[in-house]
């Protein structure tokens, strides 16, 4: 039984990773809603199950949260951030996508906070770029966009939306 609900799963991200691709966000929500519905069950039935499922269940949650917060749904994306920590509180799309959401949400001080912890997890060269200017958002709600400005908008920072 258990090969057989990794294969559902295995299928499902496959399928996932294609409306990825077309950006179907909502199809891409409704098809991780499934997956986060199949995990918890089993999940509840097997309290003892792999990690490997519990693994699955907060990257789903996280690529759930990434998905609503592309769409602006902004509360469900916190409490699908929330979920995903909830099962592995060094998450680290979870932290970044939660300390987006939480800055459009204008609430800094926590966005501070999520930012700070995603450094602590991970500190390659770009993901403290990144980080750092979110950062410096989360402490006083402005962007600092000069160095995009100065070097023309093909030269500037990549997107925040590609992470």
């Amino acid at each position: 039984m258990k090969e057989a609900v990794e294969e559902q799963l295995h299928q499902l991200r496959s399928k996932a990773t294609e409306l990825l691709y077309r950006e179907d966000w909502e199809q891409y929500i409704n098809l991780y809603t499934h997956f986060i519905s199949l995990c918890s069950h089993h999940l509840s039935q097997d309290p003892e199950s792999s990690t490997n499922l519990q693994k699955s269940l907060s990257v789903a949650l996280s690529n759930c949260a990434e998905a609503r917060y592309k769409l602006r749904d902004l509360s469900s994306a916190l409490r699908d951030c929330n979920q995903a920590l909830e099962i592995d509180p060094i998450h680290l799309k979870s932290l970044i996508c939660k300390g987006k959401v939480l800055l459009d949400l204008d609430r800094y001080a926590p966005a501070h906070e999520c930012i700070q912890r995603a450094l602590s997890v991970n500190k390659s060269e770009a993901l403290v770029e990144l980080l750092y200017r979110f950062d410096a958002q989360s402490r006083t709600g402005q962007i600092d966009l000069s160095d995009w400005l100065l070097n023309g908008f093909n030269g500037g920072p990549q997107s925040l939306q590609s992470m």
